[in-house]
């Protein structure tokens, strides 16, 4: 058992129950779907039922991100009586969640509120804070109307901040990036400025090197918009270094580069940028299916206009 834990780094709680959220890898569904099997494997972890049921959600919530939508479906399915008869505070929080999960990835987003709203509600009622924001936080994504979402990101956000739970308040550095944006949104660069700087710290505090060079980039790009063209070219600069450290030049730095140096005036290094932003950017999937007109920009600006 101990071999096995240590090659799969799974981290045990107190009772002797694998974290299942330490198992996830969300940009690697399937190796987090095979962690989740080997676990659920462990008949000994296996004597506590409400642990079961939520690894068994989580297997779910996998397959949904694979797009094997009716494997998913009857894995919920099956634990569904489970979850009905029994008194599991969390696991049926959980069950709620990955059924208005699966629905959203389905594009069903009107028919999965109800899951996230009674979701939320049972984890209210249940003080089970970090699945409160949780689905506060998909209401913010699937609530019909712009402002209604908004309500729920910002009820999501300062639910977080008040809570004094670990796990919960690492969510901020997410949400103090999504509400950045509805900031930008209603015009408040500086009030988005502010919030993507606090989505930087947080988003160190939890170890996340890659969401907080993301949120790095969010308050450079609204320093530029905001007339700081000094400050977002030296915040843009370095993470061009950091990036071509980690061999992985990104090309939405160097977008923004290009569009420092063209507000200063310095042209043949905008051009620069601009020629190597696109030859990144062409490669990557969601600029080349909704992002065109912004792509043929950078090709010209880059001095391409005529390559193929």
């Amino acid at each position: 058992m101990k071999s096995l834990l240590f090659l799969l780094g799974l981290t045990v709680m107190a009772g002797g129950l694998i974290d299942i959220d330490a198992l996830w890898d969300y940009k690697n569904p399937r190796e987090s779907e095979k962690k989740f099997r080997v676990a659920l494997q462990e008949n000994r972890l296996q004597q506590n039922k409400e642990w079961v049921l939520e690894l068994q959600t989580q297997i779910a919530r996998a397959l949904g991100l694979q797009k094997n939508f009716d494997k998913a479906k009857e894995t919920l399915s099956a634990i569904e009586p489970a979850i009905k008869q029994g008194s599991f505070l969390r696991a049926e929080v959980r069950f709620l969640l990955e059924r208005g999960r699966l629905l959203y990835l389905q594009k069903k987003e009107a028919a999965s509120r109800p899951f996230f709203a009674k979701a939320h509600e049972l984890s209210l009622e249940r003080d089970l804070d970090y699945f409160v924001v949780d689905s506060a936080n998909m209401l913010g994504i699937v609530e019909k109307g712009q402002s209604a979402r908004d309500e729920w990101k910002l009820k999501a956000l300062e639910f977080a901040e008040s809570s004094e739970d670990a796990a919960t308040r690492a969510w901020l550095g997410t949400l103090y990036h999504d509400y950045a944006w509805v900031k930008f949104d209603a015009g408040d660069k500086e009030g988005a400025l502010k919030l993507f700087q606090k989505s930087s710290v947080a988003m160190l505090k939890k170890g996340d090197l890659a969401g907080e060079r993301v949120a790095r980039w969010c308050g450079a790009k609204i320093k530029r918009l905001l007339g700081k063209s000094h400050e977002a070219l030296r915040d843009q600069l370095k993470l061009e270094s950091e990036y071509r450290r980690l061999n992985a030049p990104d090309g939405f730095v160097l977008e923004e580069l290009a569009e420092i140096h063209q507000e200063l005036g310095e042209k043949e290094k905008a051009r620069a940028y601009f020629h190597d932003a696109y030859m990144i950017l062409a490669q990557d999937g969601w600029m080349v299916s909704t992002q065109r007109t912004r792509l043929e920009r950078l090709k010209k600006l880059g001095g391409m206009a005529f390559v193929n």
